[in-house]
C-alpha cells in the first residue's frame, strides 16, 4: 500500500471517528461553558495568550471586577438595589478597558566562513518593535492591534546589505537566523501590521474573530505541513515564530454536550494575495476533538485557483511518552517533480538545466513524532524528542537547489523528501530557574546535509531576556542544510552580460548569535 493511500485512510478514521461523536448527547454546561470548551488560545507575539470570551469573562469575574463599596454616598447611590444591577461588579463593564504593551527584540548575528577573513564575514543585526493595543471592554468582546517596525541598521534604504556582505543571500535564504516577517526587498526600516481584530461571541455559542490574526493547525513541532493557514513556512530553528497573522473571518463553536469538541469555519480574505473580488476568497473548516485521550483533528482548505488540501492530526500520551503526527493530502493534479539536465550546445538557458515531470495527487506530507518529559535533576525539567518528515514533493539531489532557487521555488527546510530531527530541552541549574538551553538537529536525510543549533536564554530583571546561540552546519557540500552555491553564467550574452551572471556563494559552517528581547 503506497504511503497516500495510507494516508487517505487515516485521514478517512478519523473524519468517521469525528461523525461518531457528533451523534446527540444530552447537553452539559460544565461542557458548554467550562475549560473544556471554551476557543483555543491565541498567542501573539508579544507573548500574550488571547483566551476566549468565556475565559476572559472568567478572569474578569475572579480577579479583575472594580470593588463595589456599600458604605458611602455615591456607591448607595450606584448601588444595584439603587440601579437594580451593577455592571463593574457583573463585568460586562470594565473600569479600565484598555491595555497597551509590546516588545523590543534585538538580534545580532554573523556567519564564520572558512574561505575568508573574519572581517569579510557577513552580519545582521535586526531590530523589531511590536506594540500593541488590547481592548476589553467587557466580557464578551475584545479588540487587538500589534502593529510592528523593522529596522536594520546593516542595510541600506532598499533593504540591501550596507556593505555587499559575500554572503547575504545565504542569510536571507538558507540559515537559521533568518526570518522576520517580511520579504526581502523591502524598505528599511518599514512597518507593517502583524494583528488587528476583533473578537466577540453569539449567544455564547458561537465565538467570532474577525480580521488580521494568527491561527495555527498541526501538532508537528519542527514541521508542520497542515499549518494551511499561514502561507509563510516557520523557521524551526527560532526561538519565536515572527511570522505576521492573516486576515480572515473565524467562527468557532464548542459541541453542546461534548468535552473538548469544537468545530470551525474560516474565510480566508488575503491567503496568499488580497482577495479584491468575492471570487478570489477563500474558505477553511476544522473539526476537533477528544477520544480516550487522545486530541483528534481534521481540516480542509480550498483557495480560489487552487485544489483544496485536507489535513488530519492527532496528539496522545502512550506511556511516559507523548506521541504526535499530522498529514497533509494535496488534492489535484500536475504538481511539479523537477529533474536536472546536462545543458547541451553553446550559451545553455536556465530552461535547459533541468525537466519537470508532472505528478498527480493526492500529494502526501506527512510528520510523527514522539516526546519524553522527565527530571534532569531535582525540580528541573527537560524534555528529549524525535521526528521525522516525509515530503513527495521534495527533490532528492542537492543539484536541484540552485535551480529551485532562480525559479522561486525554495523554500528552507521543504526542499527534501525525507528529513529526521532530534531535540532536546532543559530548564537550567540555576535556583530561579530563569535559564533555559535548546538542542535542535535537523538532517535532510535526501541530500545528506545537516544543521545543529544550540540556544541558550537568561531572563534578566523579571521582563529583559538574553539570549544567544551557535550553529554548525555540516555534510553534503552544497546541501540545503549546508549551503553553498556556485554556478556558472547562463544565457545569451547581452549588451556584455550574461542573463543570468555567475554566482559563487562560499559555505558558511558556523553562525553566531544573541539577542534581546523586552516584554512590557
Amino acid at each position: 500500500m503506497s504511503r497516500a493511500a495510507v494516508s487517505t485512510l487515516m485521514f478517512g478514521a478519523l473524519a468517521l471517528v469525528l461523525l461518531a461523536r457528533a451523534l446527540p448527547a444530552d447537553p452539559d454546561e460544565n461542557a458548554m461553558f467550562g475549560a473544556g470548551t471554551q476557543p483555543a488560545a491565541v498567542s501573539d507575539t508579544a507573548g500574550n495568550t488571547a483566551g476566549s470570551p468565556a475565559a476572559a469573562a472568567a478572569a474578569d469575574t475572579n480577579g479583575n471586577a472594580a470593588d463595589v463599596r456599600g458604605s458611602d454616598t455615591d456607591a448607595g447611590g450606584l448601588s444595584e438595589a439603587t440601579l437594580g444591577h451593577d455592571d463593574f461588579a457583573n463585568g460586562s463593564v470594565k473600569d479600565d478597558p484598555l491595555q497597551i504593551g509590546g516588545v523590543v527584540y534585538q538580534q545580532w548575528y554573523m556567519d564564520e566562513s572558512l574561505y575568508q577573513s573574519p572581517g569579510n564575514s557577513a552580519m545582521s543585526m535586526p531590530l523589531q518593535v511590536d506594540t500593541y493595543l488590547d481592548a476589553r471592554p467587557n466580557d464578551r468582546v475584545r479588540a487587538y492591534v500589534d502593529a510592528r517596525l523593522i529596522y536594520d541598521p546593516t542595510k541600506n534604504a532598499q533593504d540591501n546589505p550596507s556593505g555587499g556582505g559575500s554572503n547575504y543571500s545565504y542569510l536571507e535564504a538558507g540559515s537559521s537566523s533568518s526570518a522576520t516577517g517580511t520579504a526581502a526587498g523591502s524598505s528599511n526600516p518599514t512597518v507593517v501590521l502583524d494583528q488587528a481584530w476583533v473578537n466577540f461571541d453569539v449567544d455564547r455559542k458561537a465565538f467570532v474573530t474577525v480580521g488580521k490574526q494568527h491561527v495555527k493547525w498541526g501538532t508537528g513541532h519542527i514541521w508542520n505541513p497542515t499549518d494551511f493557514l499561514t502561507v509563510q513556512k516557520l523557521n524551526p530553528l527560532q526561538p519565536y515564530d515572527l511570522r505576521l497573522g492573516n486576515t480572515m473571518v473565524k467562527v468557532q463553536m464548542p459541541v453542546e454536550g461534548m468535552t473538548g469538541t469544537n468545530l470551525y469555519a474560516i474565510a480566508l480574505l488575503d491567503n496568499p494575495e488580497p482577495a479584491s473580488s468575492v471570487g478570489e476568497t477563500g474558505g477553511g473548516f476544522r473539526a476537533e476533538t477528544l477520544l480516550w485521550g487522545a486530541e483528534l483533528g481534521v481540516d480542509a482548505v480550498t483557495r480560489a485557483g487552487e485544489y483544496p488540501v485536507y489535513g488530519a492530526d492527532l496528539s496522545t500520551p502512550l506511556g511516559p511518552f507523548d506521541f504526535y503526527a499530522e498529514n497533509a493530502l494535496l488534492s489535484g493534479d500536475g504538481y511539479p517533480d523537477y529533474v536536472a539536465k546536462t545543458p547541451t550546445g553553446p550559451d545553455p538557458t536556465l530552461a535547459s538545466f533541468y525537466g519537470i515531470n508532472k505528478i498527480n495527487g493526492p500529494i502526501d506530507q506527512s510528520v510523527a513524532g514522539i516526546s519524553y518529559d522527565f527530571p534532569w535533576r531535582d525540580n528541573r525539567q527537560a524534555t528529549v524528542g524525535a521526528e521525522y518528515f516525509y515530503n513527495e514533493l521534495g527533490v532528492s539531489s542537492a543539484k536541484m537547489l540552485p535551480i529551485l532557487i532562480y525559479e522561486g521555488q525554495y523554500t528552507p527546510f521543504y526542499m527534501g523528501k525525507d528529513y529526521a530531527s532530534i531535540y532536546l530541552s532543559a530548564e537550567g541549574p540555576d535556583e530561579a530557574k530563569d535559564t533555559n538551553y535548546n538542542l535542535s538537529n535537523i538532517v535532510n536525510l535526501s541530500d545528506g546535509s545537516a544543521v545543529s543549533r544550540l540556544d541558550f536564554t537568561w531572563l534578566l530583571l523579571d521582563y529583559l531576556t538574553f539570549g544567544s546561540w551557535v550553529a554548525v552546519h555540516y555534510g553534503t557540500p552544497g546541501g540545503e542544510l549546508n549551503f553553498a552555491l556556485n554556478t556558472p553564467a547562463i544565457g545569451p550574452v547581452i549588451n556584455g552580460n550574461p542573463t543570468i551572471p555567475a554566482v559563487n556563494v562560499a559555505s558558511v559552517p558556523v553562525e553566531v548569535g544573541m539577542s534581546l528581547r523586552l516584554s512590557y
